[in-house]
């Protein structure tokens, strides 16, 4: 899936990016379909089509789509707009189930798999790129601190286990009551 970007600005226009292409996709399907079986679609039914569409594939898409839910929102959303156009278009429900013959029913299914395969690496690509520019922007914009490094530089010499050892060492030098005490028993006694 990528990176986790829940709530952020670029979660957002990735989401409106995978709700456009797959209302889009649902839309654009449906009436090919439709106009292949003999039927014409006019504008008006269309953005009727994507304004039905468009709210379950928003609720859908909160995360990335796998191909398997990708698909079943494309043939499902098929199946709508196919019921939406006829109703639209005044067919007879003798000609809208003639539509749905197993050739016709074949077409969907292969386009549906063919889309969702589309969609699918379309998405996997704009990841990648947003990742790739994410890591790219990240590197160049780094800068250094006034301050100096967060942690001091390691003697020369230590190894890398070392350094550890060496806090314990004085931690254990120190050990005893404090200076104060030990010189003035020292004095007193």
């Amino acid at each position: 899936m990528g990176a986790r970007l829940s709530g952020t600005p670029v979660a957002g226009v990735l989401r409106l990016v995978r709700v456009t292409a797959v209302t889009a996709t649902i839309v654009v399907l449906s009436a090919i379909a439709h106009l292949v079986g003999g039927a014409p679609v006019d504008a008006s039914t269309l953005v009727a089509g994507s304004l039905i569409v468009l709210p379950s594939v928003f609720v859908v898409s909160r995360r990335r789509l796998s191909f398997r839910t990708l698909s079943l929102l494309l043939l499902s959303g098929q199946v709508v707009l196919h019921h939406v156009f006829t109703a639209a278009g005044g067919h007879h429900e003798a000609e809208a189930v003639s539509l749905w013959s197993p050739g016709m029913a074949g077409a969907h299914l292969v386009a549906t798999g063919i889309t969702a395969m589309w969609l699918t690496r379309g998405e996997r690509v704009l990841w990648a790129v947003w990742s790739w520019l994410r890591r790219t922007v990240a590197g160049a914009i780094r800068l250094p601190s006034p301050a100096g490094p967060a942690f001091p530089p390691r003697p020369r010499g230590l190894r890398r286990g070392s350094r550890a050892r060496l806090g314990l060492v004085s931690a254990a030098s120190r050990r005893g009551p404090p200076r104060i005490v030990s010189f003035l028993a020292a004095v007193s006694g």
